[in-house]
């Protein structure tokens, strides 16, 4: 295999060059699906798995967008389903669903009108592909600017096999149970542009000021990720030009506040600040602890919630980072580090503090706590209260680094080091092998509220409702537990009183936990309506109950039978 890469960059400006060169391009396809393929598996792909995917944070990623069914062509904000958490519904944003995808989830309910439809398989697919596209044109850009030469098809290849290993890096490939999280080539994007595009022209103005607007939509962590790596090229800006700078600037930030209105993220009866602040925060040592990711290297030490930091990423980008390391200190390449890489690290270097803020550890080790003080950060750590996700940018920067100054490396064992990393990194890291789930519950679940629905249901209620962050049903039972009755409702056009929000909703609270289970209380029962109740809640006169799962029963009115 070395000697093939070797062999690569003495092709001639042939024929055998030309098809080269579609090879590559073939790649780019190609490996990011052989990645996906191992990481998470090709049966996710299949529209109609739905029912076998329904398992953690998927079960709302699966639900929501299954009640478009019943939803007004046109709302505000877009993608709202009124059907999901009714009343007063949900948007697909707040339900962590991209709502970019509303025309292609509308266009899968309409050609599958009794079966619930999922495009997460292809979601993560595709943040696949990205990434790996974005990890290769960094990479090889770095490279180019290290070296002050063009790249052969020798060195592209090595680029791309050095991209595969940063896509199966554990903070990268783990966050396939948060679809929209595995969007990272934003967070790449944003570095390539902070290093490569720094020129003031309306091109590399517009490329900025266009994934602002995106990140928001993609994901709303990834806006203090992109803007922290702007802001040296903002100040770059006001120095050249103060009133320009400031007016793009300003208008970015209004756009960016309209669009997330616009899809739903803020407003609509949603709280913007959450829980739990502090609890997720970056360890220290994040980089270096496999957490069960790797075969190789002990466990080291952490807080079990220190999870959503997680940033190992794995042996062979670890040894990568050590080889590079090497090689620039041995200052064998023929360019130094750019002095704008500095400024790009600093914003990076801020944004991996914050993650391990507001209670630093080390091993698990608590050395420093200021939550209780006004250094806490709690104005912007209640909003971004995951705040371990910050760490992302500084990591994938310095692996992108460590890969660019690796390619730009002239040395005639490079290709035979970069192959053995690669494949250390390959056989090191854990894939997930996420498997297909029974479907036994779901069927039961559709099985009963269909034979109700015809004898006249046209709503279902979980009582006590389960609305996260607002109330829980109680009787132990988990989300896990009620998804499944509730896709099948999704299916069967029958809104549903219960949920997983991805915020507090206030308009839910006051209308679902409050109001509506208040009236079930005080027996005020609808004819019309599904009551769900746990196993071991106990009979209530004027409903009568029937087993629906082994967890759950579903119950109708008594009156006017």
């Amino acid at each position: 295999m070395v000697t093939a890469v070797a062999e690569l960059g003495t092709v001639p400006e042939t024929v055998g060059r030309s098809r080269v060169r579609w090879a590559l391009l073939a790649a780019d396809l190609l490996v990011p699906f052989a990645v996906f393929a191992r990481q998470i598996g090709v049966w996710t792909l299949r529209p109609l798995a739905a029912t076998e995917m329904m398992r953690g944070d998927w079960t709302t990623y699966i639900a929501a967008p299954n009640f478009l069914r019943t939803a007004p062509l046109l709302t505000f904000p877009l993608g709202r389903v009124p059907g999901y958490i009714s009343p007063p519904g949900i948007s697909l944003a707040m339900a962590d669903a991209n709502p970019l995808l509303t025309p292609l989830y509308r266009l899968g309910n309409a050609l599958s009108p009794d079966h619930p439809i999922q495009f997460v398989g292809w979601q993560l697919l595709a943040s696949y592909v990205l990434a790996y596209v974005a990890s290769t044109r960094f990479i090889e850009t770095g490279a180019v600017r290290l070296r002050s030469q063009t790249l052969d098809i020798g060195d592209r290849a090595v680029a791309r096999l050095l991209a595969a290993a940063l896509l199966i890096m554990p903070m990268f490939s783990m966050r396939w149970i948060h679809v929209s999280l595995t969007n990272q080539w934003i967070v790449i994007a944003a570095l390539y542009l902070a290093l490569f595009r720094r020129r003031y022209t309306p091109a590399d103005v517009g490329w900025r000021v266009g994934l602002m607007l995106l990140a928001p939509v993609v994901q709303p962590y990834f806006v203090p990720m992109v803007a922290m790596t702007m802001v040296p090229y903002v100040i770059g800006g006001l120095r050249r030009a103060a009133w320009r700078t400031l007016f793009v600037s300003g208008a970015t930030v209004v756009g960016v506040f309209a669009v997330a209105a616009l899809f739903g993220f803020i407003g609509d009866g949603f709280s913007a600040e959450s829980r739990d602040y502090g609890s997720f925060p970056a360890d220290v040592t994040t980089m270096f602890s496999p957490r069960g990711y790797g075969r190789w290297l002990p466990d080291l030490p952490h807080h079990p919630k220190n999870t959503e930091g997680l940033g190992f990423v794995g042996l062979g980008v670890l040894a990568l980072i050590v080889v590079a390391i090497a090689v620039v200190a041995r200052r064998r390449l023929p360019r130094r580090i750019p002095g704008a890489a500095w400024s790009v690290l600093a914003a990076c270097g801020a944004l991996a503090v914050f993650a391990t803020w507001p209670r630093i550890r080390v091993f698990g080790w608590t050395i420093l706590d200021v939550s209780r003080s006004p250094l806490a950060l709690n104005a912007i750590g209640h909003v971004f209260r995951v705040n371990g996700r910050f760490i992302w940018p500084a990591i994938w920067l310095t692996a992108l680094a460590a890969g660019a100054v690796v390619l730009a490396w002239r040395d005639h064992w490079r290709n035979a080091i970069v192959v053995a990393l690669v494949t250390v990194q390959f056989v090191d890291t854990k894939p997930e092998h996420i498997t297909s789930l029974p479907t036994v519950v779901y069927d039961q679940s559709h099985q009963v509220l269909a034979e109700e629905r015809a004898n006249g249901a046209t709503s279902v209620q979980l009582q006590p409702p389960w609305v996260a962050y607002q109330c829980y049903a109680g009787y132990d039972l988990k989300y896990d537990a009620v998804a499944p009755f509730i896709l099948a409702a999704a299916a069967l056009r029958m809104p549903v009183n219960s949920g997983y929000p991805a915020r507090p909703a206030l308009d839910a609270k006051r209308q679902i936990c409050q109001i509506g289970a208040e009236r079930f209380n005080f027996g005020v029962f609808d004819p019309h309506v599904v009551y769900i109740r746990s196993i071991m809640a106990p009979d209530l006169i004027g409903l009568k109950c029937r087993t629906m799962t082994d967890l759950l029963r579903a119950c109708r009115s008594t009156r006017g039978q």
